[in-house]
């Protein structure tokens, strides 16, 4: 290998470092939950897409489901005002009870699983919000998740 061809390399891996720094500038946050309980629920039905606040809950009635969001387990999506290489990824904890079946998961915005059933039923992760900006922090009561319940089929 020349050393013309060396110097492109060592310069390609340098740009590439910077560009995923840049869009990883977001550190994994994991916010403690409150083992009270959600704070507030809201009602809904299958189909129907909601969003939940940190420490807040939808319960699917027509399902016997409730969905807790439980905390943000990280988020190094790419801020929208930024040039990634990559999406990036959101991930949150869920708590899913329906009946006496009851389970944590954590469902991710880009990386698998982006759904997850409790009995008959499957949530998903439709979005994260608020989307990152480049050079602000984010106070983590400040997320929230859209979601959706669905008959598992």
């Amino acid at each position: 290998m020349t050393r013309l061809e060396l110097s492109r390399r060592a310069t390609a891996s340098l740009l590439f470092a910077v560009a995923l720094g840049a869009c990883s500038d977001n550190d994994p946050l994991d916010v403690p939950d409150d083992p009270r309980g959600p704070a507030s629920t809201m009602l809904a039905a299958l189909g129907d897409t909601v969003t939940i606040g940190i420490g807040e809950a939808a319960e699917y009635e027509d399902a016997g489901l409730e969905v807790h969001f439980r905390r943000l387990r990280g988020d190094s999506r790419c801020p929208i005002d930024a040039q990634c290489i990559w999406a990036g990824d959101g991930a949150v904890e869920l708590d899913l009870t329906t009946g006496s079946l009851s389970r944590t998961v954590v469902l991710h915005t880009y990386l698998e699983p982006h759904s997850a059933g409790v009995g008959n039923v499957t949530v998903e992760l439709v979005d994260l919000l608020p989307p990152p900006v480049l050079d602000t922090s984010m106070d983590p009561v400040q997320y929230a998740v859209r979601i959706v319940a669905l008959r598992a089929r």
